[in-house]
């Protein structure tokens, strides 16, 4: 799928409360944070650890030409994620969150 397939269509509308619910359940560790976003911390053993990850987070980012906000600190990365075009979460920001999630745990 290109990138303008994957911003097209249902992947840009608005999700309902009950269909948040329905995707967080496929996701670990995540927390929707005002009914707004997604957010959720992860742990490294030092600095260096933390900045590689995000630079993998960037490139997952610029793949799905959908970017997260990110917090680095020494041995923690924050990431928040909602479609900021509609100002809400959307199927895609679902999809973001799962294939960093795989990264993380593959790291």
């Amino acid at each position: 799928m290109d990138t303008s397939e994957k911003n097209t269509g249902s992947s840009r509308t608005r999700l309902s409360k009950e269909e948040i619910s329905q995707q967080l359940a496929h996701l670990q560790g995540w927390e929707i944070v005002e009914g707004h976003h997604l957010q959720k911390s992860f742990s490294f053993t030092d600095f260096a650890g933390a900045l590689a990850w995000v630079n993998t987070v960037g490139a997952i980012a610029e793949e799905e030409a959908h970017h997260p906000d990110v917090v680095l600190r020494w041995g923690s990365v924050q990431l928040s994620i909602w479609s900021h075009d509609i100002d809400a979460l959307s199927e895609r920001d679902f999809t973001l969150a799962s294939r960093i999630q795989e990264s993380y745990a593959q790291s």
